[in-house]
């Protein structure tokens, strides 16, 4: 995916204060001021530590409201009880990301890439837009939505969900017009053995506007007043 070189190069901006704000996070949304959209300016922040060796950045119980986190890189981080309101998420980097207990009410993701890690053991999505996003895992575990994650009137437009397996997620009122290949819908039986695991449940939801190339939705899926193309 094109990074978008203005967003890139408002990282060096925080260079001389990036240690100093990872011990006291609290900081972070108070330095640049508002941008012209009338959010807190986080934009550029690397959150990340490079690699899973090295220290991980959690938000433990942290709140962020009305930011915007626009190129910032969230890479290898471990969030933990996080909750974000009115954030604007705007090609950041999500790769192997582990999220636990995590909260977005009215957020906007746009280019963004979730690539491998754990979207959301105990999330919860409400009135989020998802804009041309990848979702891809990485290695041998096809799993990327985590256990117990609710999104709740969410939209996925021009999204890509590429070589996954959705299990024990929840999508309540959510609208798809997005493509998925090689994609599969798990069931009760094929999650039977999976620790507190669970069939993929959409309720409410729409997919008519999607693409499906090399999918299949299993029978025992929870397909609950939901609309899918019939060539599934």
């Amino acid at each position: 995916m094109t990074r978008n070189a203005p967003l890139i190069n408002l990282r060096t901006r925080w260079h001389d204060r990036r240690e100093e704000l990872l011990s006291d996070l609290t900081q972070l949304a108070t330095i640049f001021g508002e941008t012209t959209d009338g959010l807190k300016d986080c934009r550029g922040f690397l959150f990340n530590s490079g690699s899973w060796s090295g220290a991980r950045v959690s938000l433990e119980k942290m709140v962020f409201e009305s930011c915007d986190f626009s190129g910032s890189d969230f890479s290898h981080c471990s969030l933990m009880t996080p909750s974000f309101k009115n954030c604007k998420f705007n090609e950041c980097d999500f790769t192997e990301v582990r999220m636990w207990n995590c909260e977005f009410i009215e957020c906007s993701f746009e280019k963004c890439e979730f690539l491998g890690g754990q979207l959301g053991v105990d999330g919860f999505y409400k009135s989020c837009q998802f804009i041309a996003c990848r979702f891809k895992p990485k290695g041998r575990s096809r799993r990327l939505f985590g256990h117990d994650a609710l999104h709740e009137q969410c939209h996925f437009v021009t999204c890509k969900f590429q070589t996954l397996e959705l299990a024990s997620t929840r999508f309540v009122r959510c609208q798809f017009a997005s493509s998925f290949r090689s994609v599969r819908f798990l069931g009760t039986q094929a999650t039977a053995t999976d620790t507190g695991g669970s069939a993929v449940m959409l309720e409410d939801c729409d997919l008519m506007d999607s693409t499906f190339q090399s999918c299949e939705i299993d029978e025992d899926c929870a397909l609950v007043r939901t609309q899918v193309p019939e060539q599934l």
